[in-house]
């Protein structure tokens, strides 16, 4: 079923991502309206029991509520009909998605089947067939090329500062967050207490070793679309929001058929808060993993390739020098602005813009050199056409690559001897002439005496009417 869950993830994000690229974490009823539509659910002659529009929206809506009602319990806030708003603002994440597939599973195929068989048959017969769906390309073989791990070798060191500044800045928040709606302990400004250390560990993703990716060690979502602006990598000319949706989603789930490798269960992870002295509980709220370091390395690699994805004579590794040059210039102006919009607190803004300045002047001292190296090039320039003669040009247009000379003369001194450039062509006219009934050669303003002086005068005509022939199959080449 691994297979299946990777397609359901694929699915679930793929409407998730268009309906709301900044917050693909969730589906809207709009968007899972549209899949009902895609998988011919609403189609009322196929069913038995049919689905209406109407009856999809109120199990998308029951299925919301019933979670929403479930996480206010848990996080001890005020009721769902005050915290949520109106229906039309519901939404669900991955499970949820899942829930509301076997209820609609059920009102399709529930009269004569199993849950488990009526489930399987509405992703067999509706879901995996007919939905659209993410398709994410695999990178395993570019990231374990030579060249490419040289790159992660030589560029670690900034690319790190850079990274653990933006995962930085996003705990920072959080840790206020947790600061501002807390009544029990207290602690200073962008500082978590240790009950609020504990519970912000909690939600670190399902098999992640301590410290691999919790804390500074780990980007968020946001935290990866607010880089890619800043970094200009999130404009008409770079990627578009979806895109980077794309590549992050790909990035924390990349495909590469490790059946240790869950795509769903590794992209999201199940939140876990306290709700009492000493007790935990699970919720339904689920969000995606935050990326490693490593992975923020692969999203980068992928940025490239879809940015540069037209650019079909640059190789991979030009294409991601090309961004590395990108994220360079943009550095060059952009470092003191992106410090000073920083929604970091005052406490903890220091220490990270030391580790943006560290990063951008590393990786400017790293790229400069490996700059110079290949002499300053533009890593996306189209190679330089060779400079050809006008006479060059014309034996190609006519005679194609394997000829390597223009015939010469053009008059009757220059007819075609034996072994001129024109013998095959004229032997071989002269043999549909002789067997010929009509001299006129089906034109009557052209003889066969006329063509053979034109020839005689023009040899590099008969290569032109040899080349004709033998591609229209009327005479052995």
């Amino acid at each position: 079923m691994a297979g299946i869950e990777a397609e359901l993830w694929n699915i679930f994000t793929f409407y998730s991502l268009h309906g709301n690229p900044l917050d693909p974490e969730r589906m809207s009823g709009q968007l899972m309206l549209r899949l009902a539509k895609d998988c011919d659910v609403l189609e009322p002659h196929l069913y038995d029991n049919p689905l209406s529009a109407a009856d999809v929206n109120l199990i998308f809506a029951a299925e919301a509520q019933r979670s929403r009602k479930a996480a206010d319990a848990a996080h001890e806030l005020e009721s769902a009909s005050t915290a949520h708003g109106s229906s039309a603002n519901l939404k669900l994440t991955y499970y949820e998605f899942l829930n509301v597939l076997l209820r609609i599973s059920q009102r399709l195929y529930g009269h004569k089947l199993s849950q488990e068989d009526a489930m399987q048959k509405l992703l067999m017969e509706n879901v995996l067939p007919r939905a659209s769906r993410r398709n994410p390309a695999s990178v395993s073989r570019i990231l374990r090329s030579a060249a490419f791990r040289n790159l992660y070798d030589y560029y670690k060191g900034a690319l790190k500062e850079i990274f653990m500044y933006y995962a930085s800045a996003q705990h920072t928040v959080e840790f206020s967050t947790f600061n501002s709606n807390s009544s029990k302990g207290k602690a200073a400004p962008g500082k978590p207490t240790k009950r609020q250390a504990s519970r912000l560990s909690m939600v670190r993703a399902p098999g992640d070793a301590p410290g691999d990716n919790s804390m500074t060690n780990a980007m968020s979502y946001a935290a990866f679309i607010r880089m890619a602006n800043d970094l200009g990598l999130s404009n008409l000319n770079m990627l578009t929001t979806l895109e980077l949706g794309d590549v992050f989603i790909s990035s924390i789930c990349d495909g590469s058929g490790d059946p240790e490798y869950d795509c769903a269960g590794a992209g999201m992870k199940v939140k876990t808060n306290s709700a009492g002295a000493g007790m935990k509980v699970k919720t339904n709220e689920s969000s995606f993993r935050k990326l490693s370091f490593r992975e923020f390395w692969e999203a980068l690699v992928r940025c490239a390739l879809v940015a540069y994805r037209n650019d079909t004579l640059a190789s991979d590794l030009d294409k991601f020098q090309g961004l590395l040059l990108s994220i360079w210039r943009t550095l060059q102006s952009a470092v003191p602005g992106i410090v000073n919009s920083s929604s970091m607190t005052s406490g903890s803004r220091s220490t990270n813009k030391g580790g943006l300045l560290r990063g951008a002047q590393l990786l400017n001292e790293r790229f400069i050199q490996r700059w110079q190296e290949d002499n300053y090039r533009d890593y996306l320039a189209l190679p330089a056409a060779p400079k050809i003669s006008g006479r060059s040009a014309l034996k190609t247009l006519l005679y194609g690559e394997d000829k390597q000379q223009l015939p010469q003369g053009t008059g009757s001194g220059a007819a075609a001897g034996a072994g001129g450039p024109a013998s095959t062509a004229q032997v071989t006219l002269r043999m549909a002439g002789d067997n010929a009934t009509d001299s006129s050669l089906g034109d009557p303003r052209i003889s066969m005496e006329k063509l053979q002086r034109l020839i005689t005068r023009r040899p590099w005509i008969a290569d032109v009417l040899q080349k004709a022939l033998e591609e229209a199959g009327l005479v052995e080449g």
